[in-house]
C-alpha cells in the first residue's frame, strides 16, 4: 500500500473483472469557425461535447466482462460535469473497442476503449 504525502490523488480504481493498469479519458468539441473576406474567422461555434476512454489493465479469475456497442460503468470513470455544461445525467458511456492479449510468461491482458456521449440517453430497442 502507497504512503501519499501532499495534495495529491494517487494511483486508479481496481475495475469489476479486471487489475486496471491504466486509464485515459479525453473530452473534446467539434468547432466550426466563420471567416470574412479576408479569411479572419470572426464567428464560430463549439458544440457537440464528447469524450473517449481507453482502460488498460490484467484480467482476474473469472474475467473482465464488456460487450462491443453496449454501456459500460467503470469506477475510474470522470466526473465530467465539471468540464460540460448541461444536464449529463443520463450520458452514456459505450465500448467500441475490446483487446485481450495472452503470453506464456504474461497475465492475460485486456484493454478497452470507447465513447462517452454526454447528451445521448438510455439506448432504447
Amino acid at each position: 500500500m502507497a504512503k501519499v504525502y501532499g495534495d495529491s490523488v494517487w494511483g486508479i480504481s481496481s475495475e469489476s473483472g479486471m487489475y486496471a493498469q491504466s486509464f485515459d479519458f479525453d473530452l473534446s468539441v467539434d468547432e466550426n469557425f466563420l471567416p470574412d473576406e479576408n479569411g479572419n474567422e470572426v464567428a464560430g461555434a463549439l458544440f457537440n461535447e464528447k469524450g473517449t476512454f481507453t482502460l488498460n489493465g490484467f484480467e482476474k479469475t473469472g474475467g473482465f466482462s464488456a460487450v462491443l456497442g453496449s454501456s459500460i460503468a467503470m469506477s475510474n470513470a470522470i466526473d465530467a460535469s465539471g468540464f460540460i455544461t448541461g444536464d449529463i445525467s443520463g450520458a452514456l458511456t459505450l465500448v467500441t473497442g475490446l483487446k485481450r492479449s495472452r503470453g506464456s510468461r504474461a497475465h492475460r491482458a485486456v484493454d478497452a476503449s470507447g465513447v462517452f456521449k454526454p447528451f445521448l440517453g438510455a439506448l432504447q430497442v
